[in-house]
């Protein structure tokens, strides 16, 4: 075969095989966007789910400590249940390192609120009628309105650190 002829065609070929590597190379690329986008899509929903029973835990939460209320100082004939606070622990743990802080700053305002449970709870199985004619409420006020505070910082905190993750 004459080589001469092979490089006359050449140029013929050049836009052939460029197109075909054109080709190639948009299906890879595009596949490769198309995953990336996908996964990224995916792990924001992961999050925004996350986030979503997070915040669910943490009104669970708030709605536990108002039947534990209910059920020791008042003497409400409620089922024991565990603290929802657990759960959302695990959750944070797993998907939101960065808020420790804020669970943790909800954790330190139940110690006051149990022991006024426990405390009333006490008084009242002792001498009912004492309990009732001496019970007081003010000291519930501002360990109550200290554990909203942290609450609602925290339910603020997830909100904002799942709005960052997402838009970054």
């Amino acid at each position: 075969m004459d080589l001469s002829i092979l490089i006359a065609e050449l140029p013929k070929a050049i836009p052939v095989l460029l197109g075909g590597f054109l080709a190639i190379a948009g299906g890879v690329a595009g596949h490769y966007l198309t995953h990336r986008f996908s996964a990224q899509r995916e792990r924001n929903k992961l999050l925004r789910e996350k986030a979503e029973q997070l915040i669910g835990l943490l009104y669970e939460h708030r709605d536990w400590l108002s039947r534990e209320n209910s059920r020791l100082v008042f003497g409400t004939d409620l089922p024991e249940q565990p603290s929802p606070l657990d759960k959302a622990y695990a959750l944070q743990a797993l998907y939101f390192p960065e808020l420790n802080d804020a669970l943790q700053g909800i954790t330190r305002t139940i110690k006051p609120i149990v022991e006024f449970f426990y405390k009333h709870a006490k008084d009242r199985i002792e001498d009912k009628e004492k309990w009732i004619a001496s019970f007081n409420s003010d000291d519930f006020n501002p360990v109550y309105e200290a554990y909203l505070q942290a609450f609602h910082a925290a339910v603020k905190k997830v909100v904002d650190a799942t709005a960052k993750r997402i838009e970054t």
